[in-house]
């Protein structure tokens, strides 16, 4: 059974490789629309279906992983001549696949690992009751995991854009705000205050323009008393983001964040920079706390 299954992919290896010409003009022809989805259908699996998502990754060449890194490329490539808007709608739908979900799913059910990371680790050394909100819930792993560790949460509000991850989240934690829709759209609208806002691998999917953006209205409304962050970060890098291929997504920018939080009107309270196993990245992880 085993040699049957190396034998069959040895054969979809050779069929690539022939026929890369072929799914590199596929790529480049097909709507952006359909290459996002098909990008996001690259980040997860479909966990609602299986059987037909991989299928249908064998038939559109994404199951090889040098097609899914084209498939990537030529998404951004297409993109990037794009009027910021019309990019930023393409890189939602990208976050909108039902693939999305299944990432989050497995993040979810890898509590136990994931709630030894720094975020929940400076988190839980807060004194509660804390109010958290978070921006990129997904389906509430993060909420899940500020459970594991102990911490006392009085109120939780996530916001993310996939209505599919918001329902998940909001059937899981029935007590627990959470929105699906746009970051600065919701901090805009709020009024509310937080002890704690965190951002966990979400600003590397945003451009820099929408995250100065979000970060002055954080700041001039004052939202939250502390930020917690993890994200990733070229160690080369100025004020401006850079589009990078860290694998995760289609489309990956690392920004220069200290400047951007202290612009907010945010300092360091502690700051847990490193190198990340991926080459040439940092792991940029620190506490922000708001200047009085």
């Amino acid at each position: 059974m085993i040699s049957m299954v190396a034998g069959i992919r040895l054969i979809l290896r050779l069929y690539y490789f022939l026929s890369r010409p072929f799914y590199k003009c596929f790529y480049s022809l097909i709507p952006l629309k359909s290459l996002a989805y098909l990008t996001g259908g690259i980040y997860g699996r479909d966990i609602r279906a299986p059987g037909l998502h991989l299928v249908a990754s064998v038939i559109l060449g994404t199951y090889e992983s040098v097609n899914t890194g084209e498939a990537r490329r030529i998404f951004r490539q297409r993109i990037s001549g794009l009027p910021l808007k019309k990019r930023r709608r393409c890189e939602k739908y990208v976050w909108q696949a039902g693939s999305t979900l299944s990432w989050g799913q497995r993040a979810f059910e890898n509590t136990a690992n994931r709630c030894g990371d720094y975020a929940y680790r400076a988190i839980s050394n807060l004194k509660g009751p804390l109010s958290v909100l978070e921006l990129g819930s997904l389906n509430g792993g993060s909420l899940r995991c500020l459970f594991h560790r102990g911490v006392r949460i009085s109120h939780f509000c996530g916001v993310d854009i996939s209505k599919m991850a918001t329902r998940e989240a909001r059937s899981r934690f029935e007590w627990a705000e959470f929105h699906c829709g746009d970051f600065i759209d919701y901090c805009n609208s709020t009024n509310d205050k937080f002890d704690v806002l965190l951002f966990k691998q979400t600003l590397i999917f945003i451009d820099q323009s929408y995250l100065e953006e979000l970060l002055s209205i954080i700041g001039r409304k004052e939202i939250a008393k502390r930020i917690v962050i993890k994200e990733r970060q070229l160690f080369m890098s100025d004020e401006e983001s850079v589009c990078v291929d860290w694998g995760l997504a289609s489309v990956n920018y690392s920004h220069n964040y200290e400047p951007l939080f202290k612009k907010a009107g945010y300092t360091f309270e502690d700051d847990n920079r490193h190198p990340h196993p991926v080459k040439n990245t940092l792991s940029f992880e620190a506490v922000m706390v708001r200047q009085d």
